[in-house]
């Protein structure tokens, strides 16, 4: 069937053999034309079903695929393949260098790449898009599309299954280093949030629970030249990346132990000289069941020293469909986890005896908070 028009000079398709050196041409931009749509069709599509389902339904539907595609172009190593070549590679010597087989589909997964932007086809071959190279160059752009286009759309393609008693989900465990690389997003709020609680309290020693690889301790200790800091790490083996940035950046003032709150907390204490003056817990809070929250909070007030502070951060459950998404996501996992509430969090503060001095969102648009509270003197 030929889809020729009054620009065309061939039908379409050409064969493989009739492209430049086996790769796809450049088609030139034409001007967009106008649906020829009689009324009475527009109207019966109108009239039938809910049109704003229909559209809704398009247009996510065109992002989700869109994301979809794009994992599929970074997890296949054909977006790195491009990446240190400079110029332009055909799709048989990038499918070599990618390790695949199926130049055949590599040429059309490329050929989608250059539909969202990411590549375009040259004479030869193929080029990373100036859109492109951001990308494969960006570790947390990367990893939120890896992460959005991975395990979060894979809760949903397996919910069904687990609902019926499927097995439950492993993400924290299997994905570790790429939720890491995902949270790094939302780090420079975090940070901000940390550094101000440090201007305010002006802690000499401080204590950071579930620390991860130091981020936040390190900017602490450098943040308040005179403090001394310990943090404690449940995982050895990011504990022992940790350690090693603490070493190097701040030598002896800092260290991170193997442990978890609140079974080590009397271990820090001991390892900081003293009760801490400032207690840091980023995103660990829900990992604690919630009948258990006020408790552990109360066990670390015992180790905060009289007019000392604690900060937690947290996501939190909210009536929005970011959080939403994530306390599923949680809930859904081998060991199920539930998100705090923004008053609920600021209730077990209190009953662990703390005075909360306030409560306010990290981030914009992000279901994030942190509230400061203090242990009061005497």
């Amino acid at each position: 069937m030929s889809l020729s028009g009054p620009d065309d000079d061939k039908s379409w398709p050409l064969d493989r053999e009739e492209r430049s050196g086996g790769e796809p041409w450049d088609i030139p931009a034409r001007e967009p034309r106008l649906a020829a749509v009689k009324p009475a069709t527009l109207l019966k599509v109108v009239r039938e079903g809910s049109p704003r389902i229909r559209l809704r339904a398009f247009r996510d539907g065109r992002s989700a695929v869109r994301l979809a595609g794009t994992r599929a172009l970074l997890d296949s190593g054909l977006l790195d393949a491009l990446a240190p070549l400079g110029g332009s590679a055909n799709a048989a010597r990038l499918a070599e260098r990618a390790e695949l087989t199926d130049v055949e589909l590599c040429r059309a997964l490329l050929e989608l790449g250059a539909a969202y932007g990411l590549v375009r086809s040259v004479p030869g071959g193929w080029q990373l898009t100036r859109q492109g190279r951001s990308l494969v160059g960006d570790s947390t752009g990367r990893a939120m599309v890896e992460a959005l286009g991975g395990y979060h759309y894979d809760l949903y393609r397996e919910l069904p299954a687990q609902l019926r008693g499927g097995p439950r989900r492993d993400d924290l465990e299997v994905h570790a280093e790429l939720i890491a690389r995902v949270s790094s997003a939302l780090a420079p709020f975090i940070r901000d949030t940390v550094l101000a609680a440090v201007d305010e309290v002006r802690p000499q020693r401080v204590l950071d629970i579930g620390c991860g690889e130091g981020e936040y301790l390190t900017a602490m200790l450098k943040h308040s030249v005179t403090a001394t800091g310990v943090g404690l790490e449940a995982d050895e083996r990011v504990a022992a990346l940790a350690s090693e940035r603490l070493r190097r950046a701040h030598g002896d003032r800092g260290q991170v132990l193997v442990g978890s709150a609140p079974a080590d907390l009397a271990r820090a204490a001991e390892a900081l000289g003293g009760p801490a003056d400032l207690v840091l817990l980023a995103n660990v809070i829900y990992y604690v069941a919630p009948p258990e929250r006020a408790a552990v909070l109360e066990q670390i007030a015992s180790v905060t020293a009289p007019g000392g502070a604690v900060l937690v951060t947290t996501t939190v459950a909210e009536p929005t469909a970011a959080s939403r998404h994530l306390a599923l996501l949680f809930q859904a996992q081998r060991v199920p986890m539930l998100l705090p509430t923004a008053e609920g969090l600021v209730a077990d503060l209190r009953r662990a005896g703390l005075a909360v001095d306030r409560s306010r969102r990290v981030a914009p648009g992000e279901p994030v908070v942190a509230a400061l509270a203090r242990r009061q003197p005497g």
